[in-house]
């Protein structure tokens, strides 16, 4: 994790890592919970926007995310 967050292509990850596929690779990946959060921020920003909001099928959906502020 500590590569990607300094932005090292994930390909040069493999291959530091001695894998021979990229989906090997990121079975070892896992978020940092710092950019999870960030995320379902940036998520609940866009889905209360009214413009946006009334567009939504299904407005669960957005209860469900604004469950995680």
């Amino acid at each position: 994790m500590a590569l990607l967050a300094a932005n090292i292509d994930l390909i040069y990850i493999r291959d530091f890592l001695g894998h021979t596929s990229v989906k090997t690779t990121e079975l070892y990946l896992r978020k940092d919970p710092s950019h999870i959060a960030k995320d379902t921020r940036a998520i609940l920003d866009i889905v209360n926007n009214p413009e946006i909001k009334k567009d939504w099928k299904n407005p669960k959906v957005i209860d469900w995310l604004k469950s995680f502020e």
